[in-house]
């Protein structure tokens, strides 16, 4: 019994060998040709704001990152009639404000180029981009229209698991009827110990939009029950599908911060004041696709070398990048002194 269990226990051994060196990698010789690297714009055109772009270069697996190419000459065109030659900058300025880097959602875009020249409502603002050794690339967008938010309701509510939670209704109207429209609906939460100076104390806010449809359309599959995946829609996207030229209100919630008075601060230290910015930014399409696209990319898993390979919307001809452009309309809450209120 022991000769056979021995015997046994060498065949298993070499079946088990057999499956590792048969799943070892092979390293095989590439003799093709690597891709050319492209020029990268990324420039999204904030209505009646200087205009920026950030121009660098694509690189493959067996190169260094990319570096900025503020060497590239910039032309700027709005309504096709020529502006200026943008200018380079080593000055990055901020980040480009319709992505919040501090999310750690979407890397930092800085800028390289500058120029003197807005654009307003309605206009056409196109960039052509050279760069010796490189295709030259373009790339155009139109500026949408402003959508005002008309009221923001509030609704306190006890959750499961957080008493405090309330719902904010945002009320606004459908930028045009018959004309897809695109939004984004974007929440910052801000701090002042004197109430005057609050543009140095921010930090985005992520909200619950379960219960709000239109913020749930396309994030969602529902094709069987079953196999549902939801994805999570980080950037709170949203287009006007259900509510076309009508009035809609959206329903999201979190659980605010009050505001308390230095009186109610233990240890004698200032009081601290909250005010909640809503901020419903109108998308133009291309800046639309490229977030809903960041969005399916990261849920895929963008560092997962088994996930299937993601495609990032991109509206560059000849190139890489993203142009589009928005407007932003805001509505202020501050939070009322809650009595008794500690912080620990």
């Amino acid at each position: 019994m022991k000769k056979i269990r021995f015997f046994s226990m060498i065949y298993t051994g070499m079946i088990f060998l057999a499956f590792l060196l048969g799943s070892c990698k092979k390293e095989i010789d590439f003799e093709g040709d690597l891709p050319a690297n492209k020029l990268v714009l990324n420039c999204f055109v904030d209505a009646d704001s200087l205009i920026a772009a950030s121009m660098s270069k694509s690189w493959n697996l067996s190169q260094e990152k990319g570096e900025s190419m503020r060497s590239a000459e910039v032309f700027l065109y709005i309504n096709d009639v020529f502006q200026e030659i943008m200018q380079p900058t080593d000055d990055p300025l901020n980040s480009l404000p319709l992505f919040d880097g501090e999310t750690g959602i979407v890397p930092t875009i800085y800028y390289t180029h500058v120029s003197h020249s807005k654009a307003k409502e309605g206009d056409v603002v196109k960039i052509i981009a050279k760069k010796s050794g490189y295709e030259t690339i373009s790339a155009q967008t139109q500026l949408p229209g402003k959508t005002s938010i008309l009221s923001v309701d509030t609704v306190r509510f006890s959750a499961q698991y957080n008493p405090n939670s309330m719902r904010f209704l945002i009320k606004f109207k459908d930028l045009e009827a018959g004309k897809k429209n695109y939004y984004r609906l974007v929440i910052e939460r801000m701090t002042s110990t004197d109430q005057i100076h609050w543009e140095n104390n921010s930090s985005t806010v992520f909200f619950d939009y379960d219960q709000d449809p239109a913020l749930r359309e396309g994030f969602v599959n529902v094709t069987d029950e079953m196999l549902a995946t939801e994805i999570e829609n980080i950037y709170g996207i949203f287009n006007d599908e259900i509510f076309d030229g009508k009035e809609y209100t959206l329903n999201i919630s979190f659980s605010p911060t009050y505001s308390y008075a230095a009186e109610d601060y233990r240890g004698g230290r200032p009081g601290l004041y909250t005010r909640y910015q809503f901020k419903l930014v109108t998308l133009s399409e291309s800046a639309y696709l490229y977030l809903k696209s960041r969005t399916f990319y990261d849920y895929n898993g963008n560092d997962d070398v088994f996930a299937e390979p993601g495609i990032i919307f991109s509206n560059i001809t000849n190139g890489l990048g993203i142009m589009g452009s928005f407007q932003t309309d805001t509505a202020t809450i501050e939070m009322p002194v809650m009595e008794d209120y500690y912080y620990y």
